[in-house]
C-alpha cells in the first residue's frame, strides 16, 4: 500500500480489509485499547469511525453479499458492525422479553465458536448451550438457546473446546467436533446437524406464545391454517397464521338440537298475545340454560325480510351525534339485489361517532339507522296493519367475536287509515253547510210572501224571460245560417258552368 496514505496512522494494524459495500479500503488501528476503523478513499479519507474497546486481538468476519456487516469476536468479546466498521457495538440480548447489550466477560463464559450467513448469526459458548439470533440494519439480537445435542451419545464425551459450528442452510447449524484416533496422529470430525428452529420451542426461552381460545367448543369451532410465505429482511422464516371462526352446526360439528332450538319471549312465558297487542318496549338478552345473563346494549341493525319499508327511525344523523356520515341499508343495496346473505355485521359495520376524514358528515338530516349502543334511537311504524318479520344483526365490532343474529317479528293492530284531510276542518265545514241550508229553507220562503219578496220574484221572472228570448233569437239564427250556407254553395257552382259553356275555347 502507499506509505503516504498511512503516515498519519499511529498505533498497531488491527487488520486491512476490501469493503466492497463502501467502494473503500479499510484499516483497523488499534491505541490505547481502543480500536479505530479508518479508510483509505475518497470522501471517507477525511474520516474515521466511531472508537470502540480493543483490548485483545479480535478476529473479524466479512459476512456474505458485500452488505458491510462484520462480526468481531473472541473468546470475551463480540461484538458487530453493519455499516463496515463506521460503528462498531454490542450484542443485544433478549432474555425475559428484556434487551441488554451481552457483556460476555461479565457473564463468565467463552466463545469458542462463531457462525454466521448473510442474516443469521450464533456463536458456541459451553457443551450444549449457544446463542443465535439475527443481524440487520437494526440491529443484532440474539437468545440463548440450548441445543441438546450430546445427548443422544452419553457414551462418548463430544464436547471439546476444538468444537465448531456453521450454518447449512437457514435456521440449520452443522456442528463439527474433532475426535482423537488413538492409533494414529489424524483426527476424526463427529458431525450433528441441528435444526436450530426446533430447539427454540424450548418453554424454558419464554417466548410469546400463539393463544387461540373458543369459550364454548360446542357452539363456536376454529380451523387454522399456517404457510410459510417467505424470509424476512434478515432471513427468518415467515410464517402466515389464517384462523376462521365458525358455528359448529355450519360445519356439522354439532348436535342439532344445540343451535336449532329457539328462545322467545313467548315460549319464555314473559308475553302473551294479549300483550303483544298493546304498545311495547323491547330489549335484547342473552339466554343460558333458561337463565338470563345479560341484556345486550351493543350497536345492532334490523331489517325487513319481506321487503316492507312502511317505517321509519326517530334519529336523524345530527340528532344522533355523527362526527362522520353513518352508515345505512342503501350502502349495501347492490348486495342486497343480487341476494347475497345479510351483509351488513359486526365485520364491515363503521361507527359514525368517531371521525372519519374519508367519510365526512355532508347529509345531517338522513336517517340513523342504527338501533342500540349510545343513542336512543326508535323505530316508528306506519299507518299499517300487519306482520313485520325483522332480521337483526349485531354490528359492534367489540361486543362479541361472533356474528349474532336472530329473528323476531312485531304485530301491528288498529293501526287507522290515512286521513286526506282534517278531521277538525271537516267536521266544522259539515256543521256550517248543515245550519245553512236548513236556515235558508226557513228564510226562503217567508221572504218570499212579502211584497218585497213579490216584487224581487217579478224581477227575476223578467230576467228569465230575457234569458230565453235571447236564447231563442241566438237558436232561430243559427238554424238560419245552416240552411242558407248549402244554397249559396249550389249557386256559385251554377255559375261557372254557365260560364264554361259560353266560351268553349277556354
Amino acid at each position: 500500500m502507499n506509505t503516504d496514505k498511512l503516515s498519519h496512522l499511529t498505533g498497531t494494524l488491527g487488520g486491512i480489509f476490501h469493503l466492497h459495500s463502501m467502494s473503500q479500503v479499510g484499516v483497523l488501528m488499534v491505541e490505547n485499547n481502543l480500536g479505530t476503523f479508518h479508510y483509505m478513499e475518497y470522501p471517507l479519507n477525511h474520516s474515521m469511525g466511531i472508537a470502540f474497546s480493543y483490548k485483545n486481538l479480535l478476529e473479524v468476519i466479512m459476512k456474505p453479499y458485500q452488505r458491510g456487516f462484520m462480526v468481531l469476536w473472541n473468546q470475551k468479546s463480540i461484538l458487530v458492525s453493519s455499516n463496515s466498521g463506521q460503528i462498531v457495538e454490542h450484542v443485544r440480548l433478549i432474555d425475559q422479553k428484556i434487551f441488554t447489550d451481552l457483556d460476555v466477560e461479565h457473564a463468565n463464559i467463552n466463545i469458542y465458536s462463531v457462525a454466521s450467513n448473510a442474516y443469521e448469526l450464533a456463536f458456541l459458548v459451553a457443551e450444549d448451550h449457544l446463542y443465535y439470533g439475527s443481524q440487520s440494519y437494526m440491529g443484532t439480537y440474539v437468545i440463548k438457546v440450548c441445543l441438546r445435542v450430546w445427548l443422544t451419545l452419553p457414551h462418548q464425551p463430544l464436547w471439546s473446546t476444538h468444537t465448531s459450528i456453521y450454518f447449512e442452510d437457514i435456521g440449520i447449524l452443522q456442528v463439527l467436533t474433532p475426535v482423537a484416533d488413538p492409533h494414529f496422529a489424524a483426527y476424526d470430525f463427529d458431525k450433528c446437524t441441528v435444526n436450530v428452529q426446533s430447539s427454540l420451542m424450548d418453554e424454558k426461552l419464554a417466548l410469546q406464545p400463539c393463544n387461540v381460545m373458543v369459550s364454548n367448543p360446542h357452539a363456536l369451532g376454529f380451523k387454522a391454517n399456517l404457510n410459510e410465505f417467505g424470509n424476512t429482511f434478515d432471513g427468518n422464516s415467515k410464517y402466515k397464521l389464517d384462523i376462521e371462526l365458525k358455528q359448529q352446526h355450519h360445519w356439522g360439528n354439532s348436535d342439532f338440537n344445540f343451535t336449532a332450538s329457539k328462545i322467545s319471549a313467548c315460549t319464555m312465558g314473559i308475553l302473551n298475545p294479549v300483550q303483544l297487542q298493546k304498545n311495547y318496549t323491547y330489549t335484547i338478552e342473552k339466554w343460558k340454560n333458561g337463565i338470563v345473563e345479560e341484556i345486550m346494549n351493543a350497536e345492532y341493525v334490523i331489517s325487513e325480510i319481506n321487503g316492507l319499508v312502511t317505517y321509519s327511525y326517530s334519529l336523524t344523523a345530527a340528532t344522533a351525534n355523527c362526527r362522520s356520515q353513518p352508515q345505512n341499508w342503501s350502502t349495501f343495496e347492490s348486495d342486497i339485489e343480487n341476494e347475497e346473505p345479510f351483509l351488513w355485521n359486526r365485520e364491515n359495520y363503521v361507527s359514525c361517532h368517531e371521525d372519519n376524514k374519508d367519510n365526512p358528515l355532508l347529509w345531517p338530516n338522513v336517517e340513523y339507522q342504527v338501533l342500540g349502543g349510545q343513542t336512543n334511537n326508535k323505530i316508528i311504524f306506519g299507518q299499517r296493519n300487519g306482520i313485520y318479520t325483522f332480521h337483526l344483526s349485531v354490528v359492534d365490532p367489540y361486543y362479541s367475536y361472533c356474528n349474532l343474529n336472530t329473528i323476531f317479528s312485531v304485530y301491528v293492530h288498529g293501526a287507522l287509515p290515512v286521513t286526506k284531510f282534517q278531521p277538525l276542518l271537516t267536521i266544522l265545514l259539515m256543521v256550517t253547510t248543515t245550519l245553512l241550508t236548513a236556515w235558508l229553507a226557513y228564510a226562503i220562503p217567508k221572504q218570499l210572501r212579502s211584497e218585497k219578496g213579490q216584487r224581487l220574484l217579478g224581477f227575476c221572472y223578467q230576467i228569465l224571460q230575457l234569458c230565453l228570448g235571447v236564447c231563442f233569437c241566438t237558436w232561430l239564427r243559427g238554424k238560419l245560417r245552416q240552411w242558407l250556407r248549402p244554397r249559396r254553395v249550389k249557386d256559385q257552382n251554377r255559375g261557372k258552368v254557365r260560364v264554361a259553356q259560353k266560351h268553349p275555347e277556354t
